[in-house]
């Protein structure tokens, strides 16, 4: 013969769990919800796409002024983050293989010996 014993603390705590997973199912449907701010790549790659057809920044300049000249054309509540623009340009490039699209690397600095 075997008993199984159990803390009252730990039953309330399981039961607890159970039913606000079941409060949680119950809530949403069974539709995932995404989470987070909405993406703009799409967006701000369509801006992009307009700025350089109208010839107002080139592969040569940098992500700032790409990131000045977005931001001037769209409509944004907030502000697009360099980083924000770099990536879509990148998977613009990558998208379509136009070198309209690609970065140049950085210039470094070099180490004369």
């Amino acid at each position: 013969m075997i008993t199984i014993a159990f803390r009252e603390k730990e039953v309330a705590k399981l039961a607890r769990s159970v039913v606000r997973a079941r409060r949680k199912d119950v809530k949403s449907d069974g539709v995932k919800k995404k989470v987070g701010r909405p993406e703009r790549q799409a967006e701000v790659g369509n801006v992009i796409q307009t700025v350089i057809a109208s010839k107002k920044w080139k592969p040569t300049e940098s992500i700032k002024a790409l990131t000045q000249a977005v931001n001037r054309q769209g409509k944004w509540p907030q502000p697009i983050s360099e980083d924000t623009v770099g990536r879509a340009l990148d998977r613009l490039y990558a998208k379509t293989q136009d070198r309209q699209f690609q970065r140049l690397p950085r210039k470094g600095r070099q180490d004369f010996a």
